[in-house]
């Protein structure tokens, strides 16, 4: 009996609480936050807060004007067609090339220059890692698919290159700002892709009211008819028939 109510009493007490239980759900924002994390950590062993995510979809004309020189900019292709970008800023690419050769993140900022084909072959496998992780984490939020098969392809020679790439239509552009050595190092990456559009409905034509009665008259009055007649029946023998 003793022990039977020790059990009880110490499966009460690991029990979860009943708020512990309440789901936290996932949103896109924060599925975006988790993926660049752990894409971060597990491919160059950058540990870093995502501080600020912030969402905009806007037409081609404002996507290009965000492209600003200081960005390593790489597109982001499917299949063999480009589709979209994935940026990094001075602080964030700088940050991954110090944890690659040094192990650690240099505590004064790096000075601006534009980006370098070093560059971007040293960020590879955390943009590698951030794009094969990101559809994953994104499902069930509103961002499912619209990461889907995008993958990152080759450095754009410019600003110029980059935002003439972009074909016209609507953009969802994603910034996140990054702590990348407590809040004195603060990085950017950005992601530009198109919005997923829904096939147009297809258009039902109105009901309009049939006369069935008439539909069926017509259609009868149209029809071909063969009419045999029977005016009368008699008899009369074999030879009065030859003779008529």
């Amino acid at each position: 009996m003793a022990d039977q109510l020790q059990a009880n009493i110490l499966r009460r007490m690991v029990r979860p609480r009943k708020e512990d239980l309440v789901e936290n759900p996932l949103t896109s924002s924060r599925a975006v936050r988790m993926a660049l994390t752990k894409a971060a950590q597990e491919s160059v062993g950058l540990s870093l807060t995502v501080k600020e995510i912030s969402e905009a979809v806007q037409p081609l004309d404002e996507t290009r004007s965000i492209l600003a020189d200081d960005l390593m900019l790489i597109a982001l292709q499917r299949g063999t067609a480009p589709v979209g970008l994935i940026a990094l800023d001075v602080q964030m690419r700088s940050a991954i090339l110090e944890m690659r050769t040094a192990g650690m993140v240099a505590d004064q900022l790096a000075d601006s220059r534009p980006a370098t084909g070093t560059d971007k072959r040293m960020c590879d496998p955390l943009l590698s890692g951030l794009m094969q992780a990101l559809p994953h984490a994104v499902t069930g939020t509103e961002f499912e698919g619209w990461l889907d098969a995008a993958v990152p392809a080759q450095l754009m020679p410019s600003v110029k290159a980059a935002r003439l790439m972009l074909a016209d239509g609507q953009y969802r552009v994603l910034r996140l700002t990054v702590a990348l050595n407590g809040d004195d190092r603060v990085g950017e990456v950005v992601l530009c892709l198109p919005v997923l559009t829904m096939p147009d409905a297809p258009v039902v034509a109105d009901q309009v009211g049939v006369d069935w009665d008439t539909e069926f008259h017509d259609a009868v009055a149209e029809a071909p008819l063969a009419l045999e007649a029977e005016l009368h029946r008699f008899s009369l023998p074999l030879h009065h028939a030859h003779n008529l």
